[in-house]
Formats: C-alpha cells, sequence, structure tokens
C-alpha cells in the first residue's frame, strides 16, 4: 500500500481544517498552507 500525502491550500481556515480532519481520519498525511506562495515552496 502506498502512503498518500496532500497539500491542502485554501484561504479560509475553517476549510482549511475541516479538509484537514477528514483527510487524517482517512490516513492521509496533510499538510496545509493559507495560500500558493507557501504551497510551492
Amino acid at each position: 500500500m502506498t502512503h498518500q500525502t496532500a497539500l491542502i491550500v485554501d484561504d479560509e481556515p475553517d476549510i482549511r481544517d475541516l479538509l484537514e480532519i477528514t483527510l487524517t481520519r482517512m490516513g492521509i498525511t496533510t499538510y496545509t498552507a493559507p495560500d500558493h506562495s507557501p504551497g510551492l515552496t
């Protein structure tokens, strides 16, 4: 089984939190960023 990772980029903190919680419960490692700048580095 492969390890899954997701980058969540959204300017709404509540949406980021909801996606992070949901994906983490699914066993997916998550990284979050408030906009594209930190998401691309």
